[in-house]
């Protein structure tokens, strides 16, 4: 769910800006009922600064299934970078010195 709604319209110079406030609704597939996440934002023109300033408002309402399968995905995604973090060998490679071994090694 996306809903963008326009509350006015303000024009600073030659430009026109809109005053809106949007809203993001998210589920999870699995728990389509069980949970959502909401999100708020809110676009306000402040013609004197000559400046857009934006607020974000979220709210999640879950069951406890649907936060556990969070969880889970959170708890797998720091597992998964551990593991990258671990088979990096700490090796620096200069591409201008291989550019030059490439090029020896095709001439």
């Amino acid at each position: 769910m996306n809903e963008n709604l326009i509350l006015s319209k303000v024009q600073v110079e030659d430009n026109v800006f809109l005053d809106q406030l949007i809203l993001y609704g998210l589920t999870l597939t699995t728990y389509s009922s069980e949970m959502i996440f909401l999100i708020a934002e809110r676009q306000n023109i402040v013609a004197k600064l000559r400046k857009k300033v934006v607020r974000t408002s979220a709210i999640q309402i879950s069951t406890i299934g649907s936060m556990n399968m969070v969880d889970e995905y959170f708890e797998e995604l720091r597992h998964s970078q551990k593991k990258e973090e671990n088979n990096l060998s700490g090796e620096v490679i200069n591409f201008n010195q291989l550019e030059t071994e490439e090029i020896k090694k095709i001439g």
